[in-house]
């Protein structure tokens, strides 16, 4: 099975739900009575647990209220390639699932007629683009987590870099106002 963005969040949130428990994998596939490597397959992404099965490992590490709902949430369509957030929490969980991919991509294809790429964007830039109607801790919240993912590219383990853009006008970087 390919794994999708909603696995690899679904799989992240079930890994760090165990290790806040102070649970190894053997250790907690045990106390389920599950195979470690089925565990340690979901746990990555690579095979996707039914939401009943979800809920039991949910209820064995002790989650409960918003945070349950939210990763069942992940389980339901975790297969589907596509993955369209339309509340807040999906919002959040989409954006950690981006980061997760991008620290861990080899290679990043990017294409943005309209924008400059989210990597390379300056802090005006987003403040710019983002700013209109929300509040400035919001913006300052996205602003921060946008200027984060640059850590890709200028990291301690960055990848190498091809840029093929081509903007649109001399000044396409200048036309905020």
């Amino acid at each position: 099975m390919t794994r999708t963005p909603r696995s690899r969040a679904l799989g992240n949130a079930l890994r760090e739900a165990r290790q806040e428990q102070g649970l190894t994998v053997r250790g907690f596939a045990a106390q389920l009575g599950r195979d470690p490597g089925v565990l340690s397959r979901w746990e990555t992404g690579d095979r996707i647990p039914k939401p009943e099965q979800v809920a039991q490992i949910l209820t064995a590490l002790g989650v409960n209220g918003e945070r349950y709902e939210e990763i069942i949430g992940l389980a339901y369509g975790a297969s589907d390639s596509s993955w369209v957030a339309t509340t807040l929490p999906e919002n959040r969980q989409q954006t950690a699932a981006l980061l997760d991919l991008e620290q861990n991509a080899t290679k990043i294809t990017e294409v943005s007629p309209l924008l400059i790429p989210g990597l390379v964007q300056t802090t005006d830039y987003i403040r710019g683009i983002m700013g209109s109607g929300l509040p400035a801790g919001e913006l300052a919240t996205r602003v921060s987590i946008r200027v984060g993912r640059r850590e890709v590219l200028t990291g301690p383990q960055t990848r190498p870099v091809r840029s093929h853009d081509r903007p649109v006008g001399a000044d396409a970087g200048h036309r905020l106002p």
